[in-house]
């Protein structure tokens, strides 16, 4: 067992009293959606919690969200190999206390990550799976299987680390009533006073299985783009959509609730994400207020893990994603 292992994810904190706005309130109870205007500047110590997003998912989502401490403890870690070597399993998560043995422990989160802990690392295998010493690859370098981006050198193709969740957990935490699973909040400055919040969301599928494209493992996100004006205030000024491209909706014209939180849609199996205009609505969608279980990404002890959160498959569209990583993509 890990030894002074971290308990749940410290949340962000809560921002006490009303969100100022410069000019009106933004205090009592929830917008009308078809008459907000665009307030101006928003005075608040916790930008990262007051621009949220309400997160609607569909009622019939097969693949509902999890956090990624869940996702870890049911899952099994792997060296994925090339050329015809087998896979070599590193660890397990704690709900798998069957599948632990002498050589395969617990998954310690620390160890994904490498920034509070040494990374995991493998030397991969030789053409006649035998281990080649003159190489080592680490779970916090960029070795996600058949990954587009720039992974380290002397990597093939096939291989690198990779978390295998279980068939049965696919579907996620039973929804009793609201989702209050952890989303994941980010902060780039851009420069000249440009903020980029991003809101990144777990789930345990993609897609419909026997479909093109259809993968375990499935981060979303969600970015609002804001102007720091000084003396803690912020203009927000875009929501993005992130997906195949991103998709821009200004912010006087996205529907919002509570005033300054901007309402999103998941689709159904892909969680392609639409931001939500004014006047829309969405029916029986189970509401996600995401300010309510946001937890920092870059304190998380598995931030910058490289490798694919799902299997693997035989091409980057049927492998399990890059999530979180120092290098925003």
């Amino acid at each position: 067992m890990e030894a002074g292992r971290r308990g749940p994810a410290a949340r962000l904190a809560t921002l006490a009293g009303c969100v100022l706005i410069v000019g009106a309130s933004a205090c009592g109870g929830s917008d009308d959606a078809s008459t907000v205007v665009d307030p101006g500047a928003v005075r608040t110590a916790n930008p990262e919690r007051t621009f949220a997003p309400l997160v609607e998912v569909a009622a019939n989502e097969l693949w509902r969200p999890m956090s990624a401490r869940w996702f870890i403890e049911r899952s099994v870690f792997w060296f994925a190999e090339d050329d015809g070597c087998a896979d070599r399993k590193i660890a397990v998560g704690h709900t798998l206390p069957g599948q632990r043995d002498s050589v395969t422990d617990w998954i310690f989160p620390k160890g994904l990550g490498g920034w509070s802990w040494p990374a995991y690392y493998r030397n991969p295998y030789d053409a006649t799976c035998e281990d080649n010493f003159d190489l080592r690859f680490h779970a916090d370098q960029l070795t996600r299987p058949h990954d587009p981006g720039l992974r380290v050198d002397g990597i093939r193709p096939g291989e690198g680390f990779y978390l295998d969740l279980v068939d049965a957990a696919r579907g996620g935490p039973a929804v009793d009533g609201g989702l209050d699973e952890s989303v994941y909040a980010e902060r780039v400055n851009e420069g000249d006073g440009g903020v980029r919040l991003t809101y990144w969301m777990l789930f345990g599928m993609h897609g419909v299985p026997g479909r093109p494209g259809t993968h375990e493992g499935d981060w979303e996100r969600v970015h609002v783009l804001l102007q720091d004006v000084g003396d803690d205030r912020y203009q927000p000024d875009v929501v993005q959509a992130e997906g195949a491209r991103l998709r821009d909706s200004a912010w006087a014209t996205t529907r919002r609730v509570e005033g300054m939180h901007p309402v999103v849609r998941l689709a159904p199996g892909t969680h392609s994400v639409t931001v939500s205009r004014l006047g829309e609505s969405c029916g029986d969608c189970v509401p996600w207020e995401t300010w309510r279980s946001l937890a920092a990404v870059r304190k998380e002890p598995w931030y910058g893990f490289g490798g694919a959160w799902g299997g693997v498959g035989d091409t980057d569209a049927t492998t399990g994603p890059l999530g979180p990583y120092r290098v925003f993509r």
